[in-house]
């Protein structure tokens, strides 16, 4: 809804987010894409969530950008942050840049969340249900919280790429953060 801003990871994540808004006719501006940093966005969306306590943000995050800062977990669990919702987009492997393998099955995040204090934890999720149920729960929950969704390896071969670029999207963003 229009109630929440989004941080996603870079790549694939933040390029079907950019295709999700233009098939839905919606604009850009609660959205900052997280280009070329990748394993940055949790703690983005962190200090965003510590300076906006009322605005809901939402950090869609890949299992290996989480890997590759995992630490950052218990700064965000413990933080009780209440509009903070990571969401974790987990496909055991490094999509955007040539699909090397990551732990992302072998890892339970959901155990690591749960002991970073998270106050609430769902999943791995698989199903349409289960991940359509768990974000109609989290609408109405205080953060932090966490979601491992358990998707597919792989992205169309003609996915877009965001047509404005980083600085444009960062200007954009902080617009609409700050009205």
């Amino acid at each position: 809804t229009k109630d929440y801003f989004f941080i996603s990871s870079t790549g694939k994540i933040s390029r079907e987010l950019y295709e999700s808004r233009d098939n839905r006719d919606q604009d850009h501006s609660r959205d900052f894409l997280t280009v070329g940093s990748m394993g940055y966005s949790s703690q983005i969306a962190y200090g965003i969530a510590i300076k906006k306590p009322h605005t809901k943000i939402i950090c869609l995050d890949g299992d290996g950008a989480l890997l590759m800062h995992m630490g950052g977990m218990t700064t965000i669990g413990t933080s009780n942050l209440k509009n903070y919702n990571h969401i974790i987009l987990n496909n055991g492997v490094h999509d955007s840049v040539g699909g090397q393998p990551t732990l992302g099955f072998d890892v339970d995040f959901c155990k690591i969340a749960d002991a970073c204090n998270y106050k609430n934890v769902f999943g791995p999720l698989k199903t349409e249900t289960e991940i359509s149920n768990a974000l109609i729960e989290l609408s109405s929950l205080n953060g932090p919280n966490f979601i491992d969704i358990r998707v597919k390896p792989g992205a169309r071969a003609d996915l877009g790429r965001p047509k404005s670029s980083p600085i444009e999207n960062k200007k954009l963003f902080i617009e609409k953060l700050n009205n």
